[in-house]
């Protein structure tokens, strides 16, 4: 497999055990599988992304709360 691609792979978040699939489906010349993979790990990056999204949002809700608190004090 192309150096490229396997440090792509690594880039993504990809575990030792996807990697060995994808390669195993390279070999096997399963592009589809591939794919398929490839989309499943994505799906899971998405997750924790729109998670900490969420996350972040009730900081900034938190924040704004706190900041409004200190004004109504400082008034």
């Amino acid at each position: 497999m192309d150096k490229v691609v396997y440090e792509n792979l690594v880039d993504a978040g990809c575990g030792d055990d996807l990697i060995k699939k994808f390669i195993f489906m390279a070999n096997s010349g399963d592009i589809r599988g591939q794919l398929r993979l490839l989309a499943e790990h994505k799906e899971v990056l998405l997750k924790v992304y729109h998670e900490s999204l969420r996350k972040i949002d009730c900081l900034d809700f938190l924040f704004f709360y706190l900041q409004q608190t200190l004004k109504k004090e400082d008034a």
